[in-house]
């Protein structure tokens, strides 16, 4: 229980030293960047102590986690006095201050707390019924490489297996845990199981601010959080339907749908319990989207009212900065994420018209490529294994397919049904009438007219 409670205070106060930054920063969602600022936080400070680390040649210690964190609310804080100044005077693109929206949006920040705390309190109680780090499973190797970190004199890590070497594998999500496990005082054997927890609960958080960024309501942002990492695929569909299915469960079957190749989702590695680069990156990655989708989003502001707004440089050049941030973590943690989340963030940039969209993308792609620069020290090691393309001689049955991606399916085919429908269609295009004008009267004269959005009352 204690290390529960410092791994959720020291994740409380990385995303409270970053916050007011991310404030003034996402003025476009409707929580401003409250959701995503524990894992933003824990980059920034985690990035920070490693480069102590590194300037000093000796291991991370508690000491320098607690300073890392003190440099990093004192650097946002720094950073967001200086947009403000060069901004000039508050303009409606820059949301209400942080006092206004500590008492406009409580909503959303209760959400935020409930979903991570909740989600913290649940994963941490499934991981307890299998705590040992053991053969058994990945957990050794995970373990290693983590006390690897706690040992290494600065930067780069030295390899646990390959004595004078540097880790030839993606480990920045290892260093981060380090970071955390120092900075909360706790033996790494017993915060390894909270390790596993935060990530799950980070994800959760993240996904909600997805989720309620591009619906502005909290029953997209939980719709969100429960699809992420509660859908599976549909193995268990094909397991129930055979004979005596109803009897027997294979749980570990679902990460194997397609043969031969591995469909492990969030939901079966947090039951898995390992604590594997692909885990780590996900909540980066869900940072990574939500920093993207405030390039686009319109302003919301204090009544709640949609404008495009202008922004001032300065607001987008350190937002620019922070997606370079994370898009750096994201490729240290765990490199066949970035390509994905990059070429998201690119279509989420280039999607709106405007003439401002060449240079939305732009940003964004010369912000993730010169991301790696600050990385390299957890980079140097990695060596390319493959020797390019080639076709697969076995093919996978269509049917596999579509058990493996059958709730993505599912969710799009509702989607477009959903879409198609004119009501919807009409709300989605801004074309509804207001309440008061919804008369019999002058429904039959926009019926008549061959081109609504040009019929006046």
């Amino acid at each position: 229980m204690r290390d529960l409670l410092c791994g959720y205070a020291v994740t409380t106060l990385c995303g409270w030293s970053v916050f007011p930054l991310l404030h003034r920063l996402l003025a476009r969602l409707p929580d401003r960047g409250y959701s995503l600022c524990r894992c933003f936080g824990v980059i920034l400070a985690a990035t920070i102590g490693w480069l102590l680390a590194a300037a000093a040649r000796r291991p991370l210690t508690t000491g320098i986690a607690g300073l890392a964190v003190l440099l990093a609310a004192m650097l946002s804080g720094a950073v967001a006095v200086a947009v403000r100044r060069t901004s000039g005077t508050r303009r409606p693109g820059d949301g209400e201050g942080l006092a206004d929206f500590l008492r406009s949006g409580a909503k959303w920040i209760v959400c935020v707390e409930v979903l991570f705390l909740g989600g913290l309190l649940l994963f941490s109680w499934i991981q307890w019924h299998n705590p040992a780090v053991d053969p058994d499973s990945e957990r050794f190797m995970d373990y290693a490489l983590l006390r690897g970190c706690l040992r290494s004199p600065g930067l780069p890590i030295p390899d646990p297996w390959f004595a004078g070497r540097d880790v030839a594998y993606y480990h920045f999500g290892y260093a981060m845990v380090a970071f955390l496990v120092r900075a909360a005082g706790a033996e790494p054997s017993h915060f390894f199981i909270t390790a596993v927890a935060l990530q799950h609960a980070l994800l959760w958080a993240g996904a909600f601010g997805v989720g309620l960024a591009l619906t502005r309501r909290a029953a997209g942002g939980f719709l969100a959080a429960f699809f992420v990492l509660g859908a599976g695929n549909g193995e268990w569909i094909r397991q129930w339907v055979r004979p005596g299915g109803l009897v027997t469960f294979d749980w570990f079957a679902s990460s194997r749908a397609i043969e031969g190749s591995i469909t492990e989702f969030p939901w079966f590695s947090m039951l898995w319990g390992d604590l594997h680069p692909y885990v780590m990156a996900l909540p980066i990655a869900a940072c990574a989207l939500s920093l993207s989708l405030a390039e686009v989003l319109p302003t919301e502001t204090l009544t709640g009212a949609a404008a495009g707004v202008v922004e001032a440089g300065s607001v987008r050049v350190a937002r620019s900065v922070c997606f370079a941030l994370t898009c750096g973590a994201l490729l240290a943690t765990h490199p066949w994420d970035f390509p994905v989340i990059l070429g998201a963030a690119a279509f989420v940039t280039c999607a709106p018209a405007g003439r401002g969209r060449v240079t939305r993308t732009a940003g964004t792609v010369l912000s993730a490529a010169a991301s790696s620069i600050l990385y390299v020290p957890f980079l140097r090691g990695l060596a390319g294994a493959g020797h390019g393309l080639g076709r697969v001689t076995i093919g996978s049955r269509p049917g596999e397919w579509v058990m493996a991606y059958l709730p993505f399916i599912v969710l799009a085919a509702v989607s477009a049904t959903l879409l198609s429908r004119p009501a919807l269609r009409g709300r989605r295009d801004g074309e509804t009438l207001p309440a008061r004008d919804r008369s019999p009267a002058k429904s039959s004269t926009s019926a008549t007219c061959s081109q609504p959005r040009a019929c006046t009352a």
